[in-house]
């Protein structure tokens, strides 16, 4: 492992700490947050990465699912580091529903990919990737930053 990639890894490993979980009161629905305790650097980071979704829980999961892959990348190119799209339909759905504007991702999927005969939840597994990918690539590029 290059010394850029061991400087990623153990950042991301440092920052993924400073994340807890809490029971939102509607729905007893389980969340990540930052504690109180976490650097400026990492909530800019978070806030990069959320854009105009803030605050938003899929975000904040999916940014702590990327630290964790880039603190477990190893020896792998950080460039190869990817989330998967979510596989069960309640997920997909959920995704979908928890934001309007997640439609332009499923637009967005389907210019981009030529889904123009695709079902309805292969579009949304499609948005839902280019999320994800977005996310990880704006996590790799503020780790990156801070790490240079």
């Amino acid at each position: 492992m290059n010394q850029l990639n061991q400087q990623i890894a153990s950042k991301a490993d440092q920052f993924s700490q400073y994340f807890k979980t809490i029971v939102r009161e509607g729905n007893k629905h389980e969340v990540y947050v930052l504690k109180d305790n976490a650097p400026d650097e990492l909530v800019d980071l978070i806030h990069k990465a959320h854009g105009d979704f803030m605050p938003d829980d899929f975000r904040y999961e999916t940014i702590l699912d990327a630290l964790y892959a880039f603190a477990g990348c190893d020896n792998a190119d950080i460039d190869d580091v990817r989330l998967e799209a979510d596989i069960y339909t309640h997920d997909l759905l959920q995704w979908l529903g928890s934001n309007l504007n997640r439609v332009g991702y499923c637009d967005q999927a389907q210019d981009e990919f030529g889904l123009e005969k695709a079902d309805v939840l292969t579009l949304i597994t499609y948005g839902q990737q280019m999320e994800k990918d977005e996310i990880v690539s704006l996590v790799r590029e503020g780790l990156i930053s801070l790490c240079t």
